[in-house]
């Protein structure tokens, strides 16, 4: 119910839907251009320039709910321009100049042939602290920007901090 009203307060309510000026009002003020502009592309999914409550609400599960690792996928995205689920050499590097990534430390493994499928970004974030701000990011508009509810309250204890 608390997305709901969430929604309908930054949505456009004569076509109910989010257009990408007002999640860049809703965003911006609190988070890198760049970042508001990647997440507003994943939550996207038909890539019509508007995200509807389904979308809303399927992008908060996968960023926010279900095992880290699935969330540190969900985050590969942020990266994959052309929406194919993998990361090019080119979004590879976007990526790593995006969370400065050293050059010894850039070394996510490409299981799908010439390049890197989410899982390969999970395994290779998980092991390091280079995605911990994107996800810390990610976490907070779910749950303080869009008002997802913590699932615990560690989590949300964490959020505040």
């Amino acid at each position: 119910m608390e997305l709901e009203k969430v929604f309908a307060t930054i949505s456009d309510r004569s076509v109910c839907k989010l257009s990408k000026d007002r999640w860049n009002a809703a965003l911006c003020g609190c988070f890198p251009k760049k970042f508001v502009d990647q997440l507003f592309r994943v939550f996207d999914e038909n890539g019509d320039n508007q995200i509807d409550f389904r979308e809303l609400v399927c992008g908060l599960s996968a960023m926010c709910r279900g095992p880290f690792p699935s969330r540190l996928s969900f985050l590969a995205k942020l990266w994959d321009e052309d929406c194919d689920a993998k990361l090019s050499d080119a979004e590879l590097h976007e990526m790593y100049e995006d969370l400065k990534v050293p050059p010894n430390d850039r070394s996510v493994v490409k299981s799908a042939g010439e390049k890197a499928a989410a899982v390969d970004f999970a395994t290779w974030a998980n092991g390091n602290e280079y995605a911990k701000e994107h996800y810390a990011m990610a976490m907070e508009v779910g749950h303080i920007c869009l008002g997802l509810r913590p699932e615990s309250h560690k989590v949300g204890l964490a959020l505040v901090k």
